[in-house]
């Protein structure tokens, strides 16, 4: 079998144990995939991650980490997965995404729609301006 030429740049969610363990796994196969970006809410969090594991890109918000266009693959925390299907059994994803970059931006998007859906009338955009009703 001949080498790969294109390395798989992965970005991981995440900067506890089980990113230690994507991580490690990553680093046996060199040839193959490397880790190019993590993910964490806690920018400390993040930052020291990617330094212990010689990543080039940390990142406080998934959102930004997904835009990059260097990764290729991106794993998710394991309740992302029971989170996902939790939403394709009550309707609100109608297809299982096919990517998880995919997947998180549903997500994203069906709370975003709900949301707006609760918010007081008050607090809603005006039909006739597209800005909200404020009070001063």
């Amino acid at each position: 079998m001949g080498k790969r030429s294109v390395k798989v740049k992965i970005g991981i969610i995440g900067s506890r144990f089980q990113a230690d363990c994507i991580a490690a796994s990553v680093k046996a196969m060199p040839e193959e995939m490397e880790v190019v970006a993590v993910a964490s809410p806690t920018k400390r969090n993040a930052e020291e991650f990617a330094r212990r594991h010689g990543i080039p890109r940390f990142y406080s918000d998934y959102r930004e980490m997904l835009n990059d266009p260097a990764i290729v693959y991106t794993t998710t925390p394991q309740n992302m997965m029971k989170y996902v299907d939790f939403m394709q059994k009550i309707g609100a994803i109608k297809v299982k995404p096919e990517t998880w970059k995919d997947a998180l931006r549903r997500v994203e998007s069906y709370t975003a729609e709900q949301s707006k859906e609760t918010r007081p009338k008050s607090q809603r955009p005006s039909a006739t301006s597209g800005v909200g009703n404020e009070r001063s």
